[in-house]
């Protein structure tokens, strides 16, 4: 139960982190990203639609992210229904400000029709709700940019 806390506490602060201690001209111009940021990353990834997206096509909004898988049985339902709780808690005029993504760790399994139907069935189907899936090593350096931590083939 720690590690969910954790993962749902990052995920909150994911967007709003800002160091206060530096001054106004030390500011890193609007368009620059820090270099470990996700956006940085050029690899492909495939949404519920089957749309191939590169992760900097996800700026300008306030990302809401986690990383599941669909076929989880433990702490990923957990996390699905916190997303669908931290959604429902947004105001309705802003929530065209935020994408709350769920990016999978098993990539093999959670095609993107899998995906979709996911979608569905949880009624995640609404335009903030984005699913994502790319290759091993692509969600490996995923994980690592936000200092994730996972284990192919291991029941959370």
């Amino acid at each position: 139960m720690k590690i969910i806390n954790y993962i749902l506490l990052f995920t909150l602060l994911i967007s709003s982190c800002k160091d206060a201690n530096k001054s106004s001209s030390s500011k890193v111009a609007s368009n620059e990203l820090p270099s470990s940021s996700i956006f940085n990353l050029t690899s492909q990834w495939q949404n519920q639609e089957g749309q191939t997206i590169q992760l900097k096509d996800l700026q300008g909004k306030t990302l809401v992210v986690v990383m599941i898988y669909t076929t989880c049985k433990t702490a990923c339902p957990i996390l699905v229904a916190k997303m669908k709780s931290i959604e429902s808690k947004i105001d309705r005029k802003n929530i065209d400000k935020v994408s709350l993504v769920l990016v999978s760790i098993d990539p093999e399994t959670d095609t993107p029709e899998h995906l979709k139907e996911f979608s569905i069935k949880n009624k995640m189907s609404d335009p903030q709700w984005i699913f994502l899936r790319s290759d091993e090593d692509a969600t490996h350096e995923f994980a690592n940019a936000l200092s994730m931590k996972y284990k192919k083939n291991f029941s959370y």
